[in-house]
């Protein structure tokens, strides 16, 4: 074929043909024509080289000849070019025997075709690969003069499996992995796959050398050749390769796991699965856009892959498969319970993506073992249900690409284009874990978890994890260990890789830790050392664990106080052996020292752990260590419960043989949220920060704390939270950067100034009062001089302390910055403010009043009132305006009338009560109902107070009684419209009745009207008086500069009708929303759901949040329908517009 016989290319492609009689497939060069530029075989060139033949076939399929637009064949006639197919010839009578053919034991192919009308260059030399057993690869070259006839993609010649599999079986000759557009005869392309499990062309993964793409094998023959190489058309299964190569290259330890195997799909439950007598009467399906076969009472089951290929060490190759019970079963047993279609979308966001890539793994053989034939029904209808909801399948990928307009073959050259799958992360197993129950006495699937010598698990099939056991009667002697007086309590539970026991000897002791030493395989060692350790005991255990090879090691041990020798380093609690081996260079993942009382019980057969990150280990919290090392660089994250830090960060440091393997030390009550504790992040070393980072800690042994982190210029960060004083030759003094101390204003004065002058590096400084009295504003004042000496101090919070029952705030933000310099203020009626208002009042920004004194009214009122350097707020909070006194209420309501106040806030909830003290002098306090009288006296007192501030107010958040008192009271007030000019935030709670409506009270629906967008035109007549008022509204409005739309609404606990929603959704203005959310306590239809999805804003620019809710979750029709509204269901990513309609996340 010359180069314009393939429009400029020097390609060449060749039909491979299957004759009876034949010993060899026979190849023909295909050409090009010049009008259709389709790749054709000549008709005449098949009946030269098959006398007697009547029609060519693939299987039962018969292969036509080539048609143009009109439905006439085209001239010369000829048939279309399949890619990699062998073609069958039939004949009419019987075959004429072969001439000039030749065999060499079914290996390579060689005839002279240099007499082809096809041939333009004769000096050259072709080289062409053949595939008689599966498939032909057809491979020319300019430069190769001989040819080798092997397996199209390097696999077997009879296409076993490499002996992992329990589905492998042989290829039969002919048999073939395609692709192939037999559209017009109805087939699907898995009708004509056959299995093949050999992973030599996986070399990567198996430790086979693969060959450089262009090399020539060394059994060749010479042909004569013209042409340059040719590239193959792209095959599917290249495609599902590229894609899914980071899924099967990916590795995960055994916490980012979270107990699953990283290969898992789900397939549906098809009725044939069901008993007879089961069924139900069938349903639509899902939607009439495909023929998935998927109704809306399909159910699916989970399955995990046995994930046995590329063990490191493995004595056998075996490929990661399908499991199959003994071929007995259909196809596998689930690995987990049903999962329902909702139970499916909740997770399709996280995983639909990488469960299509296994699933065509599966298909198409590629990485894993091919699915047995039984199960390709399931396979491809989960596959379609995937496509349904919007992932991308390899093969309509593929026909997407070739139907581009330019009409080429499309080659591997474009796999650069297509992003391949991306791969799992530790926060999806997560969610896995949280969404699928996998139980190990149930009737699941049995995989059994490996840790291989890299460090990853992997989740395995019975007879490839138990071939993997180098000891057999290991296993045995596991199961039998509780069989002892020593050791009457645990379990192994292969299931999870969990072997735990209780031990009351150091003998049996010794027997368990010289058998998991030998198991480097299992992930979970937990062992309760329930007898009083001597130190030399102690001692040998440790060596014995620092020996182990494990995911996760818990140690428990009894209670005890430690020797001197443990108290001077800085562990009085005792076990500092224990905890020392725990950050030494160990093979172990994460490891826990716990202690627990001898008498206490243990379920150690217990798999309903919080955490799978300590997967399995100690129920106590009461750590004594507890170490945690990154797969990656194997880094520490440590805990330590010091009796002295100064000494425990030494011992630590010299243990570790450097700071610089942590990226995290913790020393403090880990079990305690609010007990003293130290928190160090460590700084990357200059290395791995190139070059700006810390220097390493060399001098571990003998070096002092403050010498290093001198060296280290200071980048480590340094957080304490302490209930008591420090002292300045702690170690961390001078580098704290954030830090929380519980003092006496009284008492202290001398420690808080230490603590300001030594740590230059200080940026946050909370201090909380032991005192319940104390004056804020002469904290400040008492330390004046060193706050304006530091360097680097930029907030400084002075607050109630922890256990004094008070939440106030005085915080004084910016102070590096005199310019910006402001203070925020969170008070309630017993704080000392008017100190406050007096001497920093021109510095006071934000106020937020959960209460005010009158005192302290009087004195923020005056403050207000100076000529100079007065008061003035941009943020007021008013919380509760009924609890207030009524002066205080009138001194806040002419602040904020003839004030600047940018924004003005008013919530809290008519109903609540001021909590007043127990009769007996106990105390402590209660709140007293409220009565009716009462209630309405507070409601009265917030009306008042809205009316006269409205034209001020930006945020109204307010939660009515169920009766309404607060909407039907605003509507006595006077009308002034636009109502509220200034209001941008909207929140209300009513927990209104069945029957009711909030919008039964005209207020609301008058100030949201006015509130909306402008309409284009009031349904009025001219002349009506309402729709003259409604023109002079919209008209004064338009002028208003200070007018604001309401750009976050929100309902809580209403009852919302059909008809509410519709007068709703016309007043909001969802260009500018920025949050909207309903919470209805009465269902919603699945009409009005669809309505309320026509408003989602199309532009997400603005909206940050869109909430609708009435507790339950969209059905399996409803979600149909938003699918076809708003797109398939996601997941939330940060960052991103929140918008939820019944649980179904846009």
């Amino acid at each position: 074929m010359t180069d314009t016989d393939l429009g400029g290319s020097s390609q060449t492609f060749f039909q491979a043909f299957r004759a009876t009689g034949e010993k060899e497939h026979i190849l023909i060069p295909a050409v090009q024509h010049p009008i259709t530029k389709d790749l054709y075989v000549l008709w005449s060139d098949i009946t030269d080289c098959f006398p007697g033949m009547i029609r060519v076939q693939y299987h039962n399929v018969y292969v036509p000849k080539l048609r143009g637009d009109d439905l006439y064949r085209i001239k010369p006639f000829g048939i279309r070019y399949h890619a990699e197919l062998v073609l069958d010839i039939v004949y009419g009578k019987k075959p004429l025997p072969s001439v000039n053919r030749k065999n060499n034991n079914n290996r390579s192919t060689t005839g002279k075709l240099e007499d082809h009308p096809a041939w333009s260059k004769p000096n050259q030399d072709v080289a062409v690969e053949v595939t008689p057993s599966k498939e032909v690869g057809v491979k020319v070259t300019s430069s190769q003069d001989e040819v080798l006839a092997t397996n199209g993609d390097a696999r077997g010649e009879t296409g076993k499996g490499s002996g992992g599999s329990t589905t492998g079986r042989e290829m039969q000759t002919g048999d073939v992995e395609h692709e192939i557009n037999l559209e017009e005869a109805g087939y699907e392309y898995s009708d004509f796959t056959e299995y093949s499990d050999d992973y030599s062309e996986y070399s990567d993964e198996f430790g086979f050398e693969e060959e450089e793409e262009g090399e020539t094998p060394g059994s060749v023959r010479k042909l004569p050749a013209g042409h340059a190489p040719q590239e193959k058309p792209l095959r599917v299964e290249s495609l599902v390769r590229h894609r899914t190569r980071d899924i099967f290259k990916a590795r995960y330890t055994w916490s980012e796991l979270r107990g699953h195997s990283r290969l898992f799909c789900f397939l549906p439950i098809l009725e044939e699965d069901v008993p007879s007598g089961e069924n139900e009467a069938p349903q639509a399906p899902l939607t009439t856009k495909t023929a998935t076969e998927i109704y809306q009472n399909t159910g699916f089951e989970f399955y995990f892959l046995c994930d046995c290929g590329g063990i490191p060490g493995a004595k056998e190759h075996a490929g990661p498969h399908w499991i199959d019970k003994n071929g007995k079963q259909k196809h596998s047993m689930p690995s987990a319970e049903d999962l329902s279609q909702q139970q499916i979308r909740k997770i399709l966001p996280f995983v639909g993506e990488y469960v299509m890539g296994v699933l065509e793994m599966l298909k198409y053989g590629v990485f894993l073992d091919k699915m047995p034939l039984s199960g390709h029904e399931h396979l491809s209808r989960a596959i379609k249900y995937l496509e349904s909801k919007g992932f991308r399948s390899s093969a309509s990928l593929l026909a997407d690409l070739n139907s581009k307009p330019d009409g080429g073959v499309v080659t591997r050259a474009v796999l650069d284009e297509v992003e391949p799958i991306a791969v799992l992360d530790e926060k999806v197993f997560a969610t896995l874990q949280s969404v699928l129950v996998r139980g190990p006495y149930d009737d699941y699937a049995s995989l059994y978890p490996f840790k291989t010598s890299a460090g990853d698990v992997r989740w395995m099939c019975g007879r490839h994890w138990y071939n993997m056991w180098p000891d057999k009667e290991m296993y045995a002697s596991a199961f039998a260990f509780r069989k002892d007086p020593m050791s009457p309590e645990g379990w192994y539970d292969s299931l999870f890789g969990v072997w735990s026991s209780r031990i009351k000897s150091m003998k049996r002791a010794r027997e368990y830790f010289k058998m998991a030493e030998k198991m480097t395989w299992n992930p979970v060692f937990t062992v309760w050392l329930d007898w009083d350790l001597s130190v030399e005991q102690e001692e040998e255990l440790a060596q014995a664990v620092s020996r182990l090879s494990a995911a996760a090691v818990h140690i428990i041990v009894r209670p005890r106080e430690g020797t001197q020798e443990e108290t001077n380093a800085g562990f009085s609690c005792g076990y500092l052996r224990l905890a020392a081996t725990a950050v030494r260079k160990l093979d172990i993942g994460t490891f826990t020292l716990t202690r627990q009382e001898g008498k206490a019980d243990y379920d150690f057969e217990s798999t309903d752990t919080p955490s799978m990150l300590k997967m399995y280990g100690p129920l106590s919290r009461d750590y004594i260590a507890l170490v945690e090392r990154s797969g990656k660089d194997g880094k520490m994250k440590a805990t330590f419960m010091p009796s002295n830090v100064n000494t425990a960060f030494q011992t630590v440091r010299r243990h570790a043989t450097g700071l610089h393997h942590f990226t995290e030390l913790h020393f403090g009550l880990a079990s305690y949220l609010f007990a003293d504790n130290l928190t160090i992040k460590v700084a990357e070393s200059f290395k791995e920060a190139g070059g700006h980072g810390a220097e390493e800690d060399t001098d571990f042994f003998s070096g002092d704390a403050q010498s290093l982190f001198h060296k280290r210029q200071a980048r480590d960060e340094f957080s304490i939270v302490s209930g008591s004083q420090c002292d300045r030759g702690d170690f961390f003094m001078g580098f704290l950067t954030e830090a929380r101390f519980e003092v006496s204003f009284e008492r202290d004065k001398e420690f808080i100034r230490n603590l300001l002058t030594v740590n230059t590096r200080l940026k946050i400084l909370v201090l909380g009062s032991k005192e319940f009295d104390y004056n804020p504003s002469e904290v400040f004042e008492a330390y004046k001089e060193e706050l304006a000496d530091h360097l680097s101090l930029d907030i400084l919070t002075v607050q109630p302390g922890l256990f004094v029952g008070r939440k106030s705030t005085f915080t004084w933000r910016s102070l590096q910055e005199p310019d910006t310099l402001g203070i925020d203020i969170l008070c309630d009626q017993v704080d000392h403010a008017d100190m406050m208002f007096q001497r920093y009042g021109f510095l006071i920004e934000r106020l937020e009043l959960e209460g005010l004194s009158l005192a302290d009214a009087a004195a923020m009122d005056k403050a207000t009132r100076r000529k100079k350097r007065a008061l003035a707020l941009k943020y007021l909070s008013v919380k509760d305006i009924h609890l207030m006194e009524p002066a205080v209420r009138i001194i806040l309501r002419e602040m904020i009338v003839k004030g600047a106040i940018k924004e003005v806030v008013v919530q809290g909830s008519v109903f609540r009560q001021a909590a007043s003290s127990q009769p007996g002098g106990g105390g402590g306090k209660k709140e007293v109902p409220i009565t009716p009288a009462k209630l309405e006296a507070n409601v009265k007192i917030w009306c008042d107070f809205l009316v006269a501030i409205r034209s001020k107010v930006t945020e109204l958040s307010v939660q009515d009684d169920p009766q309404r008192r607060f909407l039907r009271a605003m509507e006595l007030q006077p009308i002034l419209l636009p109502e509220m000019p200034r209001l941008g935030t909207f929140h209300l709670t009513c927990a209104t009745t069945a029957g009711s409506s909030i919008f039964d009270r005209p207020w609301l629906e008058t100030l949201l009207e006015f509130k909306g967008p402008v309409p284009e035109d009031i349904d009025l007549p001219d002349e009506d008086p309402a729709r003259i008022q409604a023109m002079e509204i919209f008209t004064k409005r338009s002028k208003m500069t200070d007018f604001r739309v309401i750009t976050d609404f929100r309902l809580s606990e209403v009852v919302m009708e059909a008809e509410d929603w519709t007068g709703l959704l016309f007043y909001m203005d969802f260009s500018q929303m920025v949050k909207f959310e309903v919470r209805q306590t009465n269902p919603l239809s699945r009409e009005t759901l669809l309505e309320i999805a026509d408003s989602v804003p199309k532009d997400r620019a603005v909206l940050k949040h869109f909430v609708v809710s009435d507790g339950t979750i969209v059905n399996d029709e409803t979600a149909i329908a938003l699918e076809e509204k708003v797109g398939p269901k996601t997941v939330y990513t940060e960052g991103s517009a929140f918008i939820s309609l019944n649980g179904f996340i846009v």
